[in-house]
């Protein structure tokens, strides 16, 4: 086997400098990459959570115009642009659990928790 000349010697000094340097800047990038990837999958749960008017008053069991009278009265935040308007998942689920057997809203309570939330008793 021949002996390493200096060219081979040097190339490989080089070598294992670039890789004690770069290791920790690898490492770095890779916990970025991780870091990005979760922040991604959040943003995609959190664009998946925002539902358009009709897919939220299917999800509730009432009616569109139930959806834009909540929104209207601030029972619910308006999400999107004025011709697009969305609503968060989130906060139909915190106005009460959609019942299967329940196609209707309790209008009473309904009533009630606008008033609440404006001041009224």
């Amino acid at each position: 086997m021949p002996s390493m000349t200096i060219g081979d010697e040097i190339r490989r000094l080089v070598a294992e400098e670039f890789k004690r340097v770069l290791e920790p800047t690898n490492e770095r990038l890779h916990r970025l990459e991780r870091a990005l990837s979760e922040s991604n999958r959040a943003a995609e749960s959190e664009v998946c959570s925002m539902l358009t008017t009709k897919a939220a008053a299917e999800f509730m069991h009432v009616s569109p115009s139930t959806i834009r009278s909540w929104v209207h009265a601030g029972t619910l935040t308006r999400h999107g642009t004025s011709r697009s308007l969305r609503v968060n998942r989130a906060e139909l689920l915190a106005l009460g659990t959609p019942r299967e057997d329940d196609p209707g809203v309790d209008v009473g309570a309904h009533a009630l928790r606008i008033a609440r939330k404006h001041g009224a008793r």
